[in-house]
């Protein structure tokens, strides 16, 4: 079963929320999507999106979907104004979190530490972590992680120069950069994150466990047509 993880980071909010999911369902019914489902779809909304997500999962009948959070506090609950931590999640059925994107990285300026410190938190609280990695970050990320977490985590690669820039990754140098992973990591599985489309999502899950999508996600349209292409290479694999 390979994993598609669509990351709409800060974008969408109810309404669009709501067109998006309409339009989701009446495609994939149209193309009977989920009638032999050999992938496993989830949906990371920003965090002020979770609970619809979640309500109208239910209203669609589209249980297939599974819900991840874009992030997580590094802190337990408590008084840090502005953080979301796991406790905060319980009841919204999330299931995975994305934890050290580089976005974060950059932006935020989260550092090794602190991501390790939440992929502990996602794990105490029995959420999947889908640690994001470049290639420079390999070694020093695994230097920080307790290993005895490494079997219960994803890792996603994600080359910098290739988020968002639609310029994706050669397929050969995604598979090199697994094997990186997987040598520090162990048999982990890894997703490719980059610019992944309809057009080459089939090249990613020849090399990796699955793709995290950003762009190609955010329209309801273009992630069927993804959604549909990763199936037809698995199928046909």
């Amino acid at each position: 079963m390979k994993l598609i993880v669509a990351n709409w980071k800060s974008n969408h909010n109810i309404d669009s929320t709501r067109e998006w999911f309409e339009k989701f369902k009446l495609l994939a019914k149209q193309k009977q999507l989920f009638n032999n489902s050999v992938v496993q779809v989830v949906i990371t909304p920003p965090h002020s999106l979770l609970a619809e997500v979640k309500q109208l999962i239910t209203v669609h009948g589209l249980g297939i979907l599974k819900i991840g959070a874009q992030d997580i506090s590094q802190f337990e609950s408590g008084s840090y104004t502005g953080a979301i931590s796991a406790k905060n999640m319980e009841g919204l059925e999330v299931e995975y979190v994305l934890v050290g994107h580089s976005e974060r990285r950059k932006h935020f300026f989260e550092n090794d530490e602190v991501v390790a410190a939440k992929v502990e938190r996602a794990i105490q609280h029995n959420l999947t972590p889908i640690l994001c990695l470049s290639r420079d970050k390999i070694t020093s990320q695994a230097n920080t992680i307790n290993p005895d977490y490494y079997s219960q985590l994803i890792a996603a690669y994600e080359p910098v120069e290739a988020i968002g820039s639609g310029c994706n990754a050669d397929p050969a140098d995604v598979a090199k950069a697994i094997k990186d992973i997987q040598q520090v990591f162990g048999e982990t599985p890894v997703l490719y994150g980059g610019s992944v489309c309809a057009d080459n999502v089939a090249s990613y899950l020849e090399v990796c466990n699955g793709v995290l999508v950003g762009g190609a996600s955010l329209e309801a349209e273009s992630f069927i047509d993804l959604i549909v292409a990763a199936q037809i290479k698995v199928t046909s694999s």
